[in-house]
């Protein structure tokens, strides 16, 4: 049975520079070379057929004693083990190691960076006692993390209701400002006031986020893998809107 080294890697890589490494099925890869591997991006394709290699039929005594005391921790999302986790990869879920540029931890990155932008709209209306918009702000944040966590777990979002309003309610209420607000939509401008301003700074944050999201979970085909979360992400954007209307008109939200 062949053997797949980190030497053999680097004496491959010494010579020009390789995407992909063929060995016969059934190939010993060491702990090493997995590492090695996963650390450049070098993808394992295994044949049945009897390609020429450059394998070691053999181990030397550190990569046999390598072998028998590897500790399997970590599992790459396309297979392989690694016992240290490297610094340029992260986790997507319980032991499950992308990396850092992976599309759904960029997304996660995102929800995270929404999260901070309004605890600081939070924080800065707090010193000036506007205690209602921290008010809905909080109610936005708890469900912006509902959406974080749904995405990190793999679970569904069950429910969408934010302030109170469910996600029909959400559309129609940014939808026709006039209706529930008496204001047509304002043209944006600098005297809608620091804080209308800076709530649409956060529905504009949405709708960045909104696009990551479908680049996320829709497909080449047009599939939405995840329409739960990206209809959530909408109606975020909407509730920006409509809170942004509340307190430019100081009304309550009619439902």
């Amino acid at each position: 049975m062949s053997v797949l080294t980190e030497s053999e890697l680097r004496n491959a890589l010494k010579k020009k520079s390789i995407c992909e490494y063929t060995v016969p099925k059934g190939t010993i890869i060491t702990p090493s070379a997995k590492q090695f591997m996963s650390e450049k991006a070098i993808k394992l394709i295994e044949v049945d057929d009897n390609l020429p290699t450059s394998l070691s039929s053999s181990l030397e005594e550190g990569e046999k004693e390598e072998l028998s005391t590897f500790t399997p921790r970590y599992q790459c999302l396309n297979g392989g083990y690694l016992e240290h986790k490297p610094e340029h990869l992260t986790f997507l879920h319980g032991t499950t190691l992308v990396s850092k540029t992976h599309r759904r931890i960029v997304f996660q990155g995102k929800l995270e960076t929404l999260i901070a932008e309004i605890l600081r709209l939070q924080a800065k209306m707090a010193k000036r006692n506007k205690e209602e918009l921290v008010k809905d702000l909080e109610g936005m944040l708890g469900f912006v993390r509902e959406v974080l966590r749904a995405d990190q777990m793999d679970e569904a979002l069950t429910e969408i209701s934010i302030l109170g309003m469910n996600s029909y309610d959400l559309q129609e209420m940014a939808h026709h400002p006039q209706v529930y607000f008496g204001i047509s939509p304002p043209v944006l401008h600098y005297q809608m006031g620091e804080s209308a301003i800076e709530l649409y700074a956060l529905r504009t944050r949405s709708r960045e986020l909104e696009i990551v999201s479908i680049q996320t979970y829709v497909n080449e085909d047009g599939i939405n893998q995840r329409p739960d979360l990206i209809e959530a992400i909408n109606r975020i954007s909407s509730c920006f809107l409509i809170i942004m209307y509340k307190h430019m008109t100081q009304k309550k939200v009619k439902k």
